[in-house]
């Protein structure tokens, strides 16, 4: 006989026992269940069926209650802001950006400059990846930003996890150092340190990725577990980087300046084939080297081993690993104070003891590792003791000087060969000169692509452009110009260059002439300095048009600058400054007004080096 007794229950706990007729179990099925939960014939009273009915009620609400609080639960934003000269920072942001997303953060990707006080101030979790231009300073895109951050009006930041990624080169003295500022500014202003900063050497992809992997987590409040790998690309396409380069061939090498000119810059066509690399103007292609052999025999020579000895520890010989493996050309700072404990020189001791830059500068200046090491030719060193002093041999940069729709899947590089003599030899820049040593088709180098955002033209085709790239600066903006015209762009279009004499130094003369005859390069400003008494350089051209420049700036041009960062890129700078002072009749905070704006609308862009 079926139990009748009245029981309280809660029809949404699912622990709640059961009082069936023994052996009808069974007879719960739900494929026999009709509306509301039963057939008309069922074994079951009517108090169980209300009851059973209000069980099966209560877990059907209970599940939809359920489903509405998982689609309604908030993720977790993480705000990755990137400060970039080159490109590295902005595309090691974005992978990390894209594996936060693939383990359900939302997220946000910005360029610092884009980031205002107000919106970071509103920022919970930031993750900084910064890289240093020059000689310690801020990177283009994140100088406005830090001139802020920087400044008494900053906002407290008390809400705000974040972490810093620095990257770095070693070979400055100022190593991490933009990196290390807005660490140090970040906490000051009452933000949390979720993580210790970490500063990357150029060799930066496995630090990174460690930093990364420890980093990701702690923004995880929920603790479930997270998918921390390689971010996936969205389609099936090869990825080529610095680990596994595209064996690109080599087709054109021909030389551009004359046969007098004190330089010899070359041009080259590389065939990207079927590797899949897609680029745009502004982009760099990143070209692995080869160390010059007649210096690892010098090398080899003066550590007095053979060439197929293979080191303790390593697989090859040490003859592949100075050529493939190893910085031997520019001695970076760890190295100089290493080598000397070894070599005992009193004067490079003294002036490393004194910390006077530009003392220890001036003794450093032209000399490569053998130099260092012929100090005390007497001083012995292992080959493995060598070796651990060493960096790792790194791609070169280059910037693009075709665009892709003139010239399909092939893309041309226009550079310098550097050559500098010293007391007993002729030094060889690394890269340079191992492209000017290939003969077209009969050898194949690795490439790969480095996307530069920093560095775009305008999306508007009417835009107006001004382009200021002396010597090999002319690179990126011979793409430009091929570009616009593939484009039919009607924007006017506007190109400083200069070098040292015309008759042996005008690079591309022909086709800069062919754009001017056209009539789509609308004017042309050129800058030689050797070819009269008085020196003359592109920003003595700027000035002397300086109402010109200032009247496209106002009517919406943009300016590029391409080349030397030290000196060319910094008088330019300066020169533009003048110059909306001059021809705005402004004073000095007016004028750095106006070109802070002109920088934050990112019409004032950069690739220098």
């Amino acid at each position: 006989m079926v139990n009748t007794k009245k029981k309280k229950v809660n029809q949404f706990d699912s622990n709640t026992e059961l009082n069936l007729p023994e052996n009808k179990v069974d007879c719960i099925n739900k494929s026999k269940i009709d509306s509301p939960f039963f057939p008309l014939e069922s074994p079951f009273s009517k108090n169980q069926k209300l009851w059973i009915s209000g069980f099966l009620e209560g877990l059907k609400q209970n599940s939809e209650i359920k489903e509405v609080k998982d689609s309604n639960q908030q993720k977790t934003l993480i705000s990755f802001l990137f400060g970039t000269q080159t490109g590295n920072a902005e595309n090691l942001a974005q992978d990390t950006a894209r594996l936060a997303a693939k383990n359900s953060f939302e997220t946000e990707f910005l360029s610092l400059d884009d980031v205002t006080m107000e919106k970071l101030q509103g920022m919970k979790n930031a993750v900084f990846i910064v890289s240093t231009y020059g000689e310690g300073e801020m990177p283009d895109n994140a100088q406005l930003f830090w001139d802020s951050l920087a400044s008494e009006a900053a906002p407290k930041l008390n809400n705000m996890k974040f972490g810093v990624l620095a990257l770095g080169d070693t070979s400055y003295e100022q190593f991490c150092n933009a990196g290390k500022l807005l660490d140090f500014r970040l906490e000051q202003l009452g933000a949390t340190r979720l993580i210790d900063r970490v500063d990357c050497d150029v060799d930066f992809e496995i630090p990174s990725k460690k930093w990364v992997r420890s980093l990701l987590p702690l923004f995880n409040n929920d603790n479930e577990e997270l998918v921390i790998d390689e971010p996936i690309s969205d389609d099936d396409t090869v990825t080529w980087n610095k680990i596994n380069p595209y064996l690109a061939e080599v087709s054109e090498n021909k030389l551009l300046s004359g046969k007098n000119s004190n330089k010899e810059i070359r041009h080259y066509e590389i065939e990207l084939a079927d590797s899949g690399i897609e680029y745009k103007v502004g982009d760099t292609l990143n070209v692995v080297p080869q160390n010059c052999p007649k210096l690892v025999n010098l090398i080899l020579d003066r550590i007095g081993v053979e060439k197929n000895y293979k080191p303790v520890g390593f697989n090859n010989s040490i003859n592949f690993l100075l050529l493939n493996n190893y910085e031997i050309l520019t001695p970076h700072q760890s190295f100089i104070e290493e080598i000397n404990v070894i070599l005992k020189n009193k004067q490079l001791e003294s002036l490393l003891k004194a910390k006077n830059k530009d003392s220890l500068g001036n003794f450093l200046w032209g000399k490569d590792i053998l130099d260092l090491l012929n100090l005390n030719k007497k001083a012995e060193i292992s080959s493995e003791k060598f070796l651990s002093l060493l960096k790792p041999l790194q791609p070169r940069a280059y910037s693009i000087s075709s665009s892709p729709k003139v010239h399909g899947s092939q893309v041309h590089l226009t550079i310098s060969t550097v050559r500098w003599s010293g007391p007993e030899r002729t030094h060889e820049g690394i890269c340079s000169n191992y492209l000017a040593r290939l003969s077209p088709s009969s050898y194949k180098v690795g490439v790969f692509l480095t996307s530069n955002n920093s560095f775009r033209l305008p999306d508007d085709d009417t835009s107006s452009i001004i382009m200021i790239g002396p010597g090999t600066g002319l690179a990126p903006f011979k793409a430009f110009l091929e570009e616009r015209k593939a484009r039919g762009a009607n924007g006017k279009n506007w190109l400083f260059f200069g070098d040292q004499t015309r008759k042996d130094d005008f690079i591309y003369e022909k086709e800069i002439t062919y754009f001017k005859k056209s009539g789509l390069l609308n004017r042309l400003d050129l800058a030689f300095s050797r070819d009269q008494k008085d020196k003359v350089y592109v920003q003595h051209k700027m000035m002397d048009a300086s109402t010109e420049i200032f009247k496209w700036l106002e009517q919406g041009a943009y300016i590029y600058v391409c080349g030397d960062a030290k000196y060319m890129a910094k008088d330019v700078d300066n020169t533009l400054y003048q110059i909306v002072k001059k021809e705005g009749s402004f004073n000095d905070d007016q004028t750095k007004g106006y070109l802070d704006n002109f920088k934050r609308d990112k019409r004032y862009l950069r690739d220098v080096y």
